[in-house]
């Protein structure tokens, strides 16, 4: 019985044994069902899949599946507006949360509504003008539908398109402007406080911002094409300051005129300007100016009045070659310097009381010097270049500190006009040899007591025509001849010496 016992033990042993080498030997050869997904992947996140063993379902595997991947379409999710371009934004199109960038979407800004349109340029191109609009701010667009649908450039700001319309207080351009011309009296009278001009702009012409009092900024688009400011085209402004682009090669009359409060004007460097119109910063309230080497005209009166201009510069290497009537008049400049280019100074260019020194370049072209140009200034010298053959009509009247007036011994001096200096404190002058005319009373209320002439004797100042009438100081003036040797004669000669005239 015992040994029964014994062998149903071993038995069972041996049983257990079996089943647990079986057991384990199944652990390391597991039959795999198929794969199954249970996390999802996403366009950058890895999802999940697991595999059961048919063997024993407590036995699982699991790998990770990699991201999809984004699927990206452009997706338009701003329409235009009056003032804004349509604008797609490139989504995935497998979660619309991931993006990565936006684009013009095909559509651009409509424009302040009310605005009026009118194809130009062969149906190419249109203009705008007010329309119904009549206060606010404007908006400007680049574009526009043409009954084709198809879009043309808003090139053109119709004249007198806002003209005394005061309820405007703004204008703004679209970023992308195409905008070339700004016509005539385009924002005259308007309200607007301030303005950019697009890059695209060429021209500005006559008035198109004249009389908007409330105006105190404007700004040129880096790069602009612009090349005219037009007639009054910001006159009776309040803007401060301006900055003149590069490419304008032309400043017309009155172009900034009455702007009382412009303290400040500059010019970009490297710039094409070529002419200061007539009375272009007439009554401003500059306080200096430096004129780019480029410009060949100053136009008549064009710093008139400005009271407050205290410094006027030429650029090295100017081109200039007229300075305009009254130019210059009645500023607060205390001195001058004249570029060698410079071929006519106009009547009262520089008429200025407190103008103290004026200085002309060495080679200096100038011919005329206009009538009254200097006079009632407060010069006490002049050294008037030889390459002058006429002053004019009181060019240095009323210069009652001038003492001293030199002419260089190659003077082409022929001509003094009447009262060219009268009212000086001259006590002597030398007249050049190849004067032809002094005119009545040039040398009037002076104490001119000595004439050095240039000329070789009494024969040749006989040849001078002189008018009488008020001329007394003159004839009666003792006369000396021009000798470069030591003469028989003393007492009647004088030469150079050390630059300065002496009697032999």
């Amino acid at each position: 019985m015992k040994k029964k016992i014994l062998w149903a033990i071993m038995l069972t042993c041996i049983i257990a044994l079996a089943v647990a080498f079986v057991a384990c030997s199944k652990k390391h050869t597991h039959d795999w069902g198929d794969w199954t997904e249970t996390t999802a992947p996403t366009c950058t996140e890895k999802g999940e899949e697991i595999r059961v063993c048919k063997t024993d379902s407590s036995h699982t595997d699991k790998r990770g599946i990699d991201p999809i991947g984004h699927d990206m379409v452009w997706v338009v999710t701003a329409a235009a507006t009056e003032t804004t371009d349509g604008v797609e934004t490139h989504t995935c199109a497998r979660d619309s949360t991931h993006t990565d960038g936006n684009r013009f979407s095909g559509e651009y800004a409509t424009g302040t509504a009310g605005l009026e349109y009118t194809l130009i340029d062969e149906d190419k191109a249109f203009s705008v003008s007010r329309g119904e609009v009549s206060e606010g701010s404007v908006f400007i667009p680049a574009y526009r539908k043409n009954d084709s649908n198809e879009y043309l450039p808003v090139t053109v700001i119709a004249d007198n398109a806002f003209w005394l319309q005061s309820g405007i207080t703004g204008v703004i351009f679209a970023a992308d402007s195409q905008v070339e011309t700004i016509g005539v009296n385009a924002f005259r009278n308007t309200a607007i406080t301030n303005i950019t001009i697009p890059a695209s702009v060429k021209t500005i012409n006559s008035s198109a911002l004249n009389g908007c009092a409330n105006l105190t900024g404007v700004i040129f688009e880096s790069g602009i094409l612009l090349e005219t400011i037009d007639s009054f085209v910001f006159a009776n402004s309040s803007i401060t300051s301006i900055t003149i682009p590069a490419s304008v090669k032309t400043i017309g009359m009155y172009a900034f005129s009455g702007c009382a409060s412009l303290t400040s004007v500059a010019f970009e460097t490297g710039g094409a300007l070529e002419a200061i119109g007539d009375a272009a910063f007439v009554n401003t309230a500059v306080t200096s100016i430096l004129i780019p080497a480029g410009v060949t005209e100053i136009g008549n009166s064009a710093f008139n009045n400005c009271a407050s201009l205290e410094s006027v510069t030429f650029e090295a290497g100017s081109a200039l070659e007229t300075i305009g009537a009254t130019a210059f008049n009645n500023t607060a400049i205390t001195s001058i310097v004249i570029p060698a280019s410079v071929k006519e100074i106009g009547a009262q260019a520089f008429s200025v009381t407190s103008l103290a020194s004026v200085i002309f370049e060495s080679g200096i072209l100038l011919e005329t010097i206009g009538n009254s140009a200097f006079s009632n200034t407060a010069i006490t010298s002049i050294i008037i270049p030889a390459s002058v053959k006429e002053i004019g009509i009181s060019a240095f009247n009323g210069c009652d500190k001038l003492t001293n007036i030199t002419f260089t011994s190659d003077s082409a001096l022929e001509t003094i006009s009447g009262s060219a200096f009268r009212d000086t404190a001259i006590t002597s002058i030398i007249i050049p040899a190849g004067v032809e005319t002094i005119n009545s009373s040039a040398f009037v209320n002076t104490s001119l007591t000595t004439v050095f002439y240039g000329g070789a004797d009494a024969d040749a100042w006989g040849e001078i025509s002189i008018t009488t009438t008020g001329n007394n100081f003159l004839i009666n003036a003792a006369r000396y001849y021009y000798s470069a040797t030591e003469p028989a004669t003393a007492g009647s000669f004088w030469h150079w010496a050390d630059g300065v005239p002496s009697i032999w």
